[in-house]
């Protein structure tokens, strides 16, 4: 966990039957740390297949329309580009993560992302 996170009190900002999300923000810098707990009904392959299945992304993440694994560190690390649609007047967006999944000794998966923008090219007429 990152150390911003360590220093700072959690809050909850967000929670139903099936997801918890906490916020941490660093005092030092201002830098906001996200943790999130899902509660799902699937096989842990099934869920880790899903979240790599770039292709569906747009499917169900909101104004995305194109997503692409663009490198593969490890098995377990990835780096991708997600485009966002612009709504006008607002421009196109894109973003381009690393994103890590460990496996737990109890069979919990952790899922580190973290900003990746240096490790591709920008897109023309899009915001990243």
């Amino acid at each position: 966990m990152p150390a911003t996170a360590k220093e700072n009190e959690w809050r909850l900002v967000r929670s139903n039957d099936v997801i918890n999300i906490w916020q941490s923000k660093s005092k030092a810098d201002g830098i906001s740390t996200i943790k999130a707990e899902l509660t799902t009904k699937s096989t842990l392959s099934g869920f880790l297949l899903f979240l790599q299945d770039t292709a569906n992304i747009p499917n169900w993440l909101d104004n995305s329309d194109y997503s692409e694994i663009i490198a593969q560190l490890t098995p377990t690390k990835n780096v991708f580009i997600t485009h966002f649609e612009g709504v006008w007047p607002v421009k196109s967006r894109n973003m381009v993560i690393e994103t890590e999944y460990v496996q737990n000794d109890d069979f919990s998966i952790d899922i580190f992302v973290q900003d990746a923008s240096t490790k591709a090219e920008q897109i023309s007429d899009s915001i990243r």
